[in-house]
């Protein structure tokens, strides 16, 4: 069913609620997440112990409110590509990720759990993600709702951050020091990186572009695709 317009000329009903949802969300997330990024870096090629060592406890505060602001642009996306078949699911149960992982992070910044335990939370949540963010681009590309470049990327990043953080799982199971750890883990970080890395300017550019693209569909001005309401 189209999407209706009020007496302002501007549409009404859910599909427009959460295009903005996924438009504030995504930018404030793209940019606290792509801040983080760089953190990380200075981290990894600065001394433990120098000037910037303040750099690693800013970035695990920092990851945590990522962590949860994601979940905004997950629940808007859902309507946005028009609920399509299997994406409920993967979408609820990427919120249960994020939060777990939220949850996992906290105790680590406070000093419950190890290191190692963060570590692997983060493996499994970042699987589930890049998994979430392979069906969200699918379905964005198949109802029109995305668009078409953001959805390719989308699905190209999720394919290849997915089979990353598989490899990256792997690596936790196998022997720190034995040539299949090196192997899972050094193939998973060398896939899973760059998608980590990407990942805030694909939300930065999806938050851009998305308002306009959904207006000129609603409008019969964009490219062809269902407007049914989710």
């Amino acid at each position: 069913m189209a999407t209706t317009y009020e007496t302002t000329g501007r549409p009404a009903g859910p599909l427009p609620r959460a295009v903005r949802t996924v438009d504030r969300w995504g930018l404030v997330v793209g940019v606290i997440w792509f801040v983080g990024n760089i953190w990380l870096a200075v981290l990894f090629t600065t001394p433990a112990d120098g000037p910037y060592a303040w750099t690693g406890p800013a970035s695990d505060s920092l990851g945590l409110v990522t962590t949860l602001a994601v979940i905004p642009v997950v629940v808007g996306l859902l309507t946005v590509c028009g609920h399509r078949p299997g994406l409920g699911a993967i979408t609820a149960l990427v919120i249960v990720a994020l939060v777990a992982m939220a949850a996992v992070q906290l105790a680590y910044v406070l000093g419950l759990v190890s290191f190692a335990a963060s570590v692997d939370s983060a493996y499994a949540g970042l699987l589930i993600l890049f998994g979430w963010l392979l069906a969200a681009g699918r379905a964005g590309r198949t109802s029109g709702r995305l668009p078409r470049q953001v959805a390719v990327c989308g699905i190209a990043l999720g394919t290849t951050g997915l089979a990353g953080a598989v490899l990256l799982m792997a690596s936790a199971a196998t022997t720190d020091g034995s040539l299949a750890h090196a192997v899972t883990f050094g193939s998973g970080a060398l896939l899973t990186g760059p998608v980590y890395a990407a990942f805030p300017v694909w939300l930065i550019v999806l938050s851009y572009r998305l308002p306009g693209h959904v207006a000129g569909l609603t409008l019969g001005l964009g490219q062809p695709g269902p407007l049914e309401r989710g």
